[in-house]
């Protein structure tokens, strides 16, 4: 799936994840996820901020490094187990969750190919093609 290929922003992950931006920068910053520089983050981070930092779970900085680290692991195999155990007694399960999220994601990057990022349009801002319709005002309308 392509989405595995993919690198998000962490605003776009911050709203796949159901979080907010705040969230997702702080598993950045203490480096519980990889981002790089400037921030982007993978599939794997995404899913880890979906399926355990949207938990009210609470684990330290450590315990949510091993928690990634195992579900980056499992992400790259080839048949995805019903759950893993991420350490005793903590078990995720995976399952139809990231089943569903993969979906959402697939979603999200079929909607995100329809936008436009031109300089000499709207400054550069993501517009819808052919428009001059930003997402930015889409975005400040619904709320």
């Amino acid at each position: 799936m392509r989405s595995e290929i993919y690198q998000f922003t962490p605003a776009e992950a911050a709203a796949l994840a159901e979080l907010n931006e705040k969230q997702v920068r702080k598993e950045i910053e203490y480096r519980v996820i990889e981002a790089g520089s400037p921030p982007r983050l993978s599939f794997s981070a995404l899913a880890y901020l979906y399926l355990v930092r949207r938990s009210s779970f609470s684990m330290g900085v450590k315990e949510r490094s091993l928690v990634y680290q195992r579900l980056s692991g499992v992400l790259t195999e080839e048949e995805i187990p019903e759950e893993i155990e991420v350490f005793d007694p903590f078990y995720l399960r995976l399952g139809e969750k990231l089943l569903l999220f993969r979906e959402r994601v697939a979603s999200f990057l079929t909607w995100k190919e329809k936008l436009v990022c031109d300089p000499c349009v709207m400054g550069g801002a993501p517009t819808f093609a052919g428009t001059r319709l930003t997402v930015r005002r889409i975005g400040e309308a619904l709320e």
